[in-house]
């Protein structure tokens, strides 16, 4: 069974998608970014379905909110397409996470729906640094 934290946090992230459900990779407030991304966790305190339940319920929820059905009626979503498609919306994390630590801006993308269509824009506004290493400050 999830710790308290953790199905505190899952919660967080479910009304967080809940109240911004055309939200780009850039919305994403930086204490929950940490607990989207994907990594096997040595320590265990995180479920291992956590990242991916959490896109499930964002992708499955804008997905009624485009393509309506009557209550009660079930829709049918392969699960290889929502692995597929999980991976894409792990890149706009990063996307995220790249814009936030180094020289590197994206044009914004909505976190859902994830297409594998998409593409990515992207420029810097100041020159790299010397050392990809480094931090680059805000």
């Amino acid at each position: 069974m999830p710790s308290k934290k953790c199905q505190e946090l899952l919660q967080q992230s479910v009304r967080w998608i809940h109240d911004h459900p055309h939200a780009c990779q850039q919305d994403v407030p930086r204490d929950l970014l940490k607990h989207w991304f994907y990594e096997p966790d040595p320590e265990g305190t995180e479920p291992p379905g956590f990242a991916f339940a959490v896109f499930t319920y964002g992708h499955l929820l804008l997905d009624f909110h485009l393509h309506p059905v009557p209550v009660g009626v079930p829709k049918e979503v392969p699960m290889s397409k929502l692995r597929t498609l999980f991976d894409y919306w792990q890149l706009k994390l990063a996307l995220a996470e790249l814009e936030r630590r180094s020289e590197l801006r994206f044009k914004p993308l909505p976190l859902f729906p994830t297409t594998k269509e998409e593409i990515i824009h992207v420029w810097t506004e100041q020159p790299p640094t010397a050392d990809p290493q480094q931090e680059v400050p805000p």
